[in-house]
């Protein structure tokens, strides 16, 4: 009898979509981040993920495929690594996504 319900409990889980909220219990996408705008002692924000340049290098050309286009790093030091392939346009300190074959720099305005 128990494995009966253990496995109803376990396909069920398979069949239902999920949503994570943080700060909130009605999550309006696949992950819904509400920042606290009036408390004046919480910091809002999403920190991506921080390597340097030097760090990417180190994975190698192969790890970043076109599973992981959109992916969005902060390099936050050029000194090392090298600027071949994938890295080509890792030049400067900043955010960065990923296309599918290459990494590419997040402009803003000036």
């Amino acid at each position: 009898m128990k494995q009966i319900v253990l496995i109803t409990f376990f396909f069920t889980g398979l069949l239902l979509p999920a949503q994570v909220g943080i700060n909130t219990t009605d999550p309006r996408g696949t992950l819904d981040i509400v920042g606290v705008a009036n408390s004046l002692t919480t910091i809002d924000g999403v920190i991506a993920p921080r390597l340097t340049r030097a760090q990417l290098t180190a994975k190698g050309n192969i790890l970043y495929g076109t599973n992981q286009i959109g992916a969005i790093i902060y390099v936050t030091d050029i000194s090392g690594g090298d600027t071949s392939s994938q890295r080509i346009n890792i030049t400067q300190i900043g955010y960065y996504y990923f296309d599918g074959a290459l990494w590419q720099f997040i402009q803003g305005d000036d």
